[in-house]
């Protein structure tokens, strides 16, 4: 059981209302694992346009295990007498505020909510902060515990989860990630660009590029895409491909094509971006009243290493209704709530919706009868836990691409799309798909509609890490489900 004593000791700011009294609660059975602090997705978010912040040089392998003390014993788990929380939105700051005031009896001391730098903090103390400014020389230490995973580029970076989802599906053919996941080819243009460089093609020969030109390299380096493509044409597969920059969030830098030229212009003029996933586009997407959605789930992956996917998912929608044939309409094609909102028609209520939302529209815009739309829904719920779950299946013991720390956890936003089932024999009429993770989702894009999913997610969440609650324990108030607990 968790130890109390009493404490007052609460920082005020003129920008916010922190609390005054608490007890301080120390749970025992976290200690954290030493890191050393590195970019976690490769290159910072882009924002909203294309082009307007050049990412970092060409990422190195991680070289975390300068700090693995192996040799030495595991210390004692830490006793966290504070919270230092320190994060950016204020939507998601003050919720925490209240959730930690009703919900724990630490001692709260408020950060800067601003900046890129690490913030000094004493041992002992929960980092709940965002990535840039935790102090990762106490936690590599093991003297503190955080809201964050040091290394997680496995997943951030979308070509990395890509790679290493395919390298699981090597070995375990029957795994849902071999059919739920958008058929894709990493492309990488570093040695594009560098003078005296070459490239290693997918049948492991190496291409000089010598005094060849910038678009000829470029061809080279995307010989896997050439190389599908062609694949797909000998099928008879008339094919739409959509391309994403590997480590840019919220949108940005999605573009749909149909021909290569198409996508050899795209790289070209993006030079600052080097590593870029590209799938073949889900074109028979399920439609919410004739528009285009994709489900954002949160997940939070505690210790090292239980997961818990929350149940109440959001359906983030387009505000103009779908058209395939018209791919250049890209509000009608990207679903993210961050691109949506720049669009003048905008709409955050009919944009926002539930998963309730969506077996309604199945009976009344489908005319499927309410059993059988509350199984397709159901089915929908139990194939993103079952991706969810597999997935961090994939990274056990890749500790270089994602080493979780145990004392600490991380929340991730997990996008699926659903879309019309291709398996015939299949008694359900759509199937889901995993499309990206996203580490420190903005919790701010679920809107007023989705605060209620948001609070909820995070209060469990509390519970969970800090409260000391049994989640192993049947509790109808419980959303929070277990899809993953690490073997071994």
């Amino acid at each position: 059981m968790p130890s109390k004593t009493t404490a007052v000791s609460i920082r005020h700011t003129a920008k916010y209302t922190v609390f005054d009294t608490y007890e301080i609660v120390s749970s025992p059975h976290f200690f954290t694992s030493p890191q050393r602090p590195s970019n976690p997705n490769g290159g910072p978010n882009r924002g909203p346009n294309r082009g307007s912040t050049p990412q970092p040089p060409r990422p190195s392998p991680h070289p975390s295990s300068n700090y693995k003390y192996a040799s030495l014993p595991l210390p004692t788990p830490p006793t966290c007498s504070s919270i230092f929380l320190d994060i950016n939105e204020p939507y998601t700051l003050n919720l925490l505020l209240s959730i930690l005031k009703s919900k724990t009896s630490y001692t709260i001391n408020l950060g800067p909510c601003t900046g890129d730098s690490p913030i000094p903090v004493p041992p002992s103390t929960f980092q709940y902060a965002e990535y840039e400014r935790c102090n990762w020389d106490v936690l590599r230490l093991r003297k503190g515990r955080s809201s964050n995973f040091c290394v997680r580029k496995g997943l951030s970076r979308k070509a990395q989860m890509y790679n290493y989802t395919r390298r699981y599906c090597a070995k375990n053919r029957e795994s849902i990630l071999r059919t739920n996941v958008p058929e894709s080819v990493v492309v990488e243009t570093w040695a594009a660009f560098e003078e005296g460089e070459s490239v290693v093609m997918g049948d492991g020969q190496r291409v000089d590029f010598g005094n060849l030109k910038v678009e000829d390299r470029v061809k080279i380096c995307s010989g896997d895409f050439l190389q599908l493509q062609e694949e797909k044409f000998i099928k008879g597969e008339d094919v739409t491909w959509i391309v994403k920059p590997s480590s840019i969030n919220r949108g940005s830098g999605i573009e749909i094509f149909l021909v290569y030229e198409q996508l050899l212009n795209i790289l070209l003029e993006e030079r600052d971006i080097r590593e870029w996933i590209v799938s073949v586009y889900i074109d028979r997407p399920l439609l919410l009243s004739g528009r285009k959605f994709h489900i954002r789930a949160y997940v939070a992956a505690v210790g090292d290493l239980t997961v818990y996917f929350y149940d109440d998912v959001l359906c983030l929608c387009s505000g103009t209704e779908y058209d395939g044939d018209d791919v250049g309409n890209y509000y009608a094609h990207i679903t993210n709530t961050c691109y949506q909102s720049q669009d003048a028609g905008f709409n955050e209520e009919e944009c926002v919706l539930v998963l309730e939302d969506v077996e309604r529209i199945l009976v009344q815009e489908y005319g499927m009868e309410e059993g059988k739309a509350g199984k397709e829904v159901e089915n929908i719920k139990e194939q993103m836990r079952k991706l969810t779950g597999e997935l961090f299946e994939c990274y056990k013991g890749e500790t270089n691409v994602y080493d979780p720390l145990e004392g600490s956890f991380e929340h991730y936003g997990f996008d699926f799309m659903v879309a019309e089932n291709d398996d015939k024999g299949s008694e359900f009429l759509y199937k889901t798909y995993l499309l990206e993770v996203n580490p420190g989702p903005d919790f701010k894009q679920s809107g007023k509609k989705g605060e209620g999913i948001v609070k909820g997610m995070l209060e469990e969440t509390v519970d969970l890490v800090l409260g000391g609650l049994d989640f192993d324990k049947e509790k109808n108030e419980n959303v929070l489900t277990k899809v993953y607990q690490k073997k071994g």
